[in-house]
Parts: structure tokens; sequence; C-alpha cells
């Protein structure tokens, strides 16, 4: 499986990318630090499955970048990995495509539930 993650802190990226390698042996994890390389890796990687897309990024703040994902990659489930959890930003982020969203408060388990929820076509 093929999964996209992106997050402007290097440091959440690497160890959220160890914690997923454990849940999903053989991933092929791509990582990206803003909207620009994360549109750009999935334009070449067209098998993508999934991608965890933060919305505070540094090129596109809140929904936008989940709105310019989702054109660039329609094929791919997003899920929208937040630290605002807030029930209206949930209700907008699904209503702009995404196939589910965790807050940055959820502990592992409550994260690999979710995703592999949204990987079963929940």
């Amino acid at each position: 499986m093929k999964l996209l993650l992106v997050d402007d802190h290097a440091l959440l990226r690497e160890a959220l990318g160890l914690l997923l390698a454990q849940t999903w042996p053989g991933l092929d994890l791509l990582q990206a630090g803003n909207l620009a390389d994360a549109c750009s890796l999935a334009d070449n990687h067209p098998d993508l499955r999934l991608v965890l897309l933060d919305l505070g990024l540094p090129d596109a703040q809140g929904l936008l970048s989940l709105q310019v994902l989702h054109a660039r990659a329609p094929w791919a489930r997003l899920v929208v990995l937040s630290a605002h959890d807030q029930p209206t930003l949930v209700l907008q982020a699904i209503e702009a495509g995404a196939a589910g969203f965790v807050p940055k408060t959820a502990d592992l388990r409550q994260m690999q539930t979710a995703l592999q929820r949204v990987l079963d076509g929940g």
C-alpha cells in the first residue's frame, strides 16, 4: 500500500511514519512538508491509496489544501490529520472530500482503527 503523509513538521512525519510502517508492514510511505510537494507526489504516484493531510500547511491553509489535493488525486482516500477538532471543521472536511478525520489528540490505536476503517471503505 502506498500512503502519502503531508505535514509541515518533519519530526511528526518521521515518527508517524515509523508507527504506520509497524501497522502495515511493506507500507510504501511518501512524505511531503507542503502542498506543492504533496501535489507533485500525487501526480507521480497514481497508485497512491491513502493520504494523511494536515490542514495547517505553510503554502495552503485550511480546507483549501484538502480541496486541491482531492482534485489532484481523486482516486486516493484522504484523511485529515489536524490539531483542531471542532465539530464544524470535521463536517466541513468531510463535505470537502475527506474520507475521515483524525485529531492529533488521538492515540495510536484510535488512528489505526480510523485509517483501517477508511481503507475498508468506511
